[in-house]
């Protein structure tokens, strides 16, 4: 009597065990199909998104209706704010690309902390507390802002964790609205005691492509469009990201100054709209 009812704890014993690991072996798996689903969301835009031509007049109709913001300083202003910017230049040459609806306002250099801030606490245009996106909340369906290279930090270094905080918080506050997130710019041009910074920046950049490839974020990825070619190559200095010399002038190397450059990151960003308004390349 007493074998018997031992034998039939252990067989109980067991049988919780094997439970045990099936139902942990089961949670893992759930969370690792969990995280391919969120992968499988996340939309990257960089120098392999450019062939615009291939995208079909339907998709970029249902594209240019993609109500959008990028604050910008000077970088971007080549690109979507300049009279002889590159979508400007595009829409010259087909008038398929109809980009009323793609808004670039500049903000300035106040520090990369405010600007990665300007989204949620920073008024578009008074002392009013809100941050742009409250102002503009029946304006827009997509809101982003970028860190150009030179930009000052307050810790003197570029700051992962607080972009990536920033940039959540957007989304928990604006559930209803999508973030384009955005990689540092790059230069063509470096200084022997830029090197730490530049270390760190290229940390940034890596980790901002990890986090939204990983998490199904939305990346505009600036520094790497900037430093591709048209053909694809890319270009290095010091084993860091740098400005293609094509897409700038002798005189500047930190602008997208050529029609080349302009229109080349320009296609991109009609991509991106693509891409924001359910179109799939596959």
């Amino acid at each position: 009597m007493l074998r018997s009812h031992l034998r039939a704890v252990q067989v109980l014993v067991i049988s919780a065990a094997v439970l045990g690991v099936v139902c942990a072996g089961g949670s893992a798996s759930g969370q690792a199909v969990a995280k391919k689903d969120k992968a499988a969301e996340a939309i990257i835009v960089d120098h392999t998104c450019t062939n615009v031509e291939a995208i079909p007049d339907a998709a970029i109709a249902a594209a240019a209706k993609v109500r959008s913001v990028m604050r910008h300083a000077s970088i971007l202003q080549y690109v979507g704010a300049n009279r002889d910017c590159g979508l400007n230049l595009l829409r010259e040459e087909n008038a398929r690309y109809d980009r009323k609806n793609m808004k670039f306002i500049g903000r300035g250099h106040p520090g990369a902390e405010a600007v990665i801030d300007d989204l949620l606490t920073d008024d578009l245009k008074s002392d009013e507390p809100g941050g742009l996106i409250a102002h503009t909340l029946d304006q827009y369906d997509v809101y982003g802002t970028y860190i150009y290279n030179t930009e000052k930090w307050k810790s003197g270094l570029p700051n992962w964790p607080y972009y990536r905080d920033a940039m959540l918080a957007c989304e928990k506050k604006y559930p209803n609205k999508r973030f384009v997130w955005c990689t540092i710019t790059v230069v063509a041009k470096y200084h022997r005691a830029d090197e730490k910074r530049l270390k760190v920046r290229d940390a940034f950049n890596a980790s901002v492509r990890k986090y939204c490839r990983e998490n199904g974020k939305i990346l505009f990825d600036i520094a790497d469009l900037m430093s591709h070619d048209p053909e694809g190559k890319a270009y290095t200095l010091g084993g860091h990201e740098s400005l293609y010399s094509e897409y700038t002038i002798p005189e500047d190397l930190i602008h997208i100054r050529t029609a080349l450059g302009k229109k080349q990151v320009a296609k991109a960003y009609w991509y991106l709209h693509a891409r924001l308004a359910g179109w799939s390349p596959e």
